[in-house]
């Protein structure tokens, strides 16, 4: 009886299929690369599954119920909801994707034959282009979030920002942005003598930073993560040691 309520109660939303990873593959891409000129052709979208269309119908409702849960958290509770979905439900979802990947499948068919072989060239490089931009980030992001979690040392503001901290309280009804602004013509009209306590405190915060880090990188190279290191920072290997076999 539950979840035939949710089932009636949840509205269908924007596809939420690309931040959960399943269709942005498919996506269109607009950008003609370096040298060509105009648009390059979109691909027609996969459409989502029957279980990527109801998480995406059943996000919206979890989040009004669960405010203060994180994605993942959520993600987990709609992929329980899906395997206890009455059967009806799940085969219209499943029917809908079936329905949906046929005339995907008519419509890419249609695009594939309409292409010319250097549009089908250009098209493939960005997409290539795009899927590499896509990896590099979400490696990056999942190099910072593993530093956080090892609690790297994080830069300290600089004398500018310090200024700022101490003038927040004079902020009143000024946006955030209107605020810095005026804080920047202030700080460039202040005379070195009245800016030397900031650069101090932001050059011995920088100093203790640098030290913290140093003993930082020195502890992940020992627990195996040089991989977290600055580059200059991570060890060097001798190559008369590393066994021919390996070079």
């Amino acid at each position: 009886m539950a979840l035939r309520f949710l089932i009636k109660t949840i509205t269908p939303v924007e596809r939420m299929t690309a931040s959960l990873g399943f269709s942005r593959h498919c996506a269109g891409v607009k950008t003609a690369p370096p040298g060509t000129s105009g648009a390059l052709p979109e691909r027609p979208k996969k459409p989502a599954s029957g279980y990527v269309q109801f998480v995406t119908d059943t996000i919206p409702l979890l989040r009004q119920q669960m405010p203060n849960a994180k994605s993942s958290e959520m993600m987990t509770k709609a992929s329980a909801l899906w395997k206890d979905l009455d059967t009806a439900t799940k085969k219209r979802y499943n029917d809908a994707y079936s329905a949906n990947k046929e005339k995907w499948l008519a419509d890419m068919a249609r695009f594939e034959a309409s292409l010319s072989a250097q549009t089908r060239d250009q098209l493939m490089m960005a997409e290539r282009k795009a899927r590499d931009e896509r990896r590099e980030s979400r490696e990056r992001r999942q190099r910072k979030r593993q530093m956080n979690e090892r609690q790297k040392p994080r830069k300290p503001a600089n004398a500018f920002m310090l200024y700022i901290q101490d003038r927040q309280a004079t902020r009143g009804d000024r946006s955030q942005k209107d605020f810095i602004v005026d804080m920047a013509k202030e700080w460039a009209n202040k005379p070195e003598s009245e800016r030397a306590p900031y650069v101090k405190r932001y050059t011995e915060a920088k100093e203790q930073y640098q030290k913290a880090l140093v003993a930082w990188e020195g502890q992940m190279i020992k627990e195996g993560r040089a991989d977290l290191v600055r580059t200059g920072s991570q060890p060097v290997i001798d190559t008369d040691e590393v066994p021919k076999s390996r070079r």
